[in-house]
């Protein structure tokens, strides 16, 4: 005798979401690198070091980058500033002031409130440098929708991304701490955002 068609959709649902349940971590995870696209470094004309980390994670990655010989020039991209000092000099003091020459490093201060218009002003600034091949710097997090921003952006340039360590980020386990829960919605939000061209 066949069961109520109600009975078959509990256990359909109850063996679904104990599925889910079991697998948490794996779900989350996958979710997490739906965001990622980190490449081993290649050697480059410069390195480029988004704005918009307050950490100074960003900036010292790409240094170490530079301290490495994979490009010869670190550019720093910021926009606005905090307490009347641009996003740029401060990441530029921030590295200096951990022994980072600051001969090396070019600051491309702007006023972009999104990662779209911020790859305008650097990839103008890239061109102005005779740049061919780059590394792009950002947080892990950021480092899938800077890529596709990038290469809609300027398709004629080479580049890598290279993630670098995010306080909350928890080496991927976003979702173990608030903050990395805030991080990884709105970085979820702003892809599709990006997505959906809105």
């Amino acid at each position: 005798m066949l069961k109520p068609r109600w009975v078959r959709v509990s256990l359909l649902l109850a063996v679904t979401l104990g599925i889910l349940f079991l697998s948490r971590e794996k779900v989350l995870w996958a979710l997490g690198q739906m965001l990622v696209h980190t490449e081993a470094p290649v050697r480059g004309d410069a390195v480029v070091v988004l704005g918009g980390d307050g950490s100074g994670n960003r900036v010292l990655k790409g240094a170490q980058l530079v301290n490495d010989g994979w490009a010869p020039v670190l550019v720093i991209s910021g926009a606005g500033g905090q307490y009347g000092y641009r996003e740029t000099s401060l990441a530029m003091n921030f590295a200096a002031d951990r022994g980072f020459p600051r001969d090396k490093m070019v600051a491309v201060p702007h006023t972009a409130l999104s990662t779209a218009d911020e790859a305008v002003y650097d990839v103008r600034e890239l061109r102005k440098m005779g740049v061919r091949r780059y590394i792009l710097v950002t947080s892990f997090s950021h480092t899938a929708r800077a890529r596709q921003v990038f290469q809609r952006t300027a398709p004629d340039l080479e580049f890598v991304t290279v993630g670098c360590d995010e306080r909350f980020w928890a080496q991927g386990r976003w979702w173990t701490n608030r903050e990395g829960r805030k991080i990884w919605f709105f970085a979820t939000v702003k892809s599709i955002a990006d997505y959906l061209d809105i």
